[in-house]
């Protein structure tokens, strides 16, 4: 059974209280410190502990490695640097893949873009356009990413302080708060969200165009 972790950083793998840390120390920073050595310092080593620990209950429960994908919009900044930051904090696991950007919110040269990572927009209904989830971000991944008769054996777990997860909420969305972070608790409760699909993808979310829903599922009839 193939599992995945959804993995927001802001409110999970930071907090209010390390914020202020931050604060302090980049306002007495030398102006040359290396971006990366910068962005690291918004990553709490604590609530990285947490998630290895987390990690390591959902390997027990699937019986393989579960595999991080990157939904935070820290995914903006690129893979490679994002997992060098969370190296850096103390991070046991490596960033597999990332879920989709919306063109719209990018720079990205239109030459440039992947197009199985960037066409949310061209594949929302406009009516939902400015409403979507970020569930449907983690929809179009599982959609491209996994085969379609894996979908209902496949495990998940969202990590993430937002709630706009959609038929994705319940149970895999393991909530956390904004100020808080990932707590000790969380860490140990995987059993609770990390689940396997069953059919709640079998058919397309409403939000999808009619094109799009043929590009992830495939001919309708």
């Amino acid at each position: 059974m193939s599992g995945f972790l959804f993995l927001d950083i802001d409110g999970v793998l930071n907090n209010a209280a390390w914020n202020r840390q931050v604060a302090e120390r980049v306002h007495s920073q030398a102006r040359e410190e290396a971006v990366l050595a910068f962005w690291a310092t918004h990553i709490s080593p604590l609530l990285v502990g947490r998630l290895n620990n987390l990690l390591d209950a959902g390997q027990q429960i699937s019986g393989e490695e579960v595999k991080v994908v990157l939904s935070s919009t820290w995914r903006y900044r690129g893979l490679a640097d994002v997992q060098e930051c969370l190296k850096r904090q103390g991070a046991q696991f490596d960033l597999w893949s990332s879920t989709p950007i919306r063109v719209s919110i990018t720079n990205i040269p239109f030459e440039d873009r992947d197009p199985k990572l960037h066409c949310l927009d061209d594949m929302l209904s406009p009516a939902t356009r400015d409403t979507y989830q970020r569930g449907m971000e983690i929809e179009q991944w599982l959609l491209a990413h996994v085969d379609f008769a894996d979908l209902p054996s496949t495990s998940i777990i969202i990590v993430d302080d937002s709630t706009d997860f959609g038929r994705l909420k319940y149970p895999w969305h393991l909530c956390t708060v904004e100020r808080i972070g990932l707590t000790e608790d969380q860490s140990k409760a995987a059993e609770n969200h990390f689940r396997p699909l069953g059919g709640i993808l079998k058919d397309p979310h409403s939000f999808w165009t009619p094109a799009a829903a043929e590009k992830l599922y495939g001919p309708t009839g």
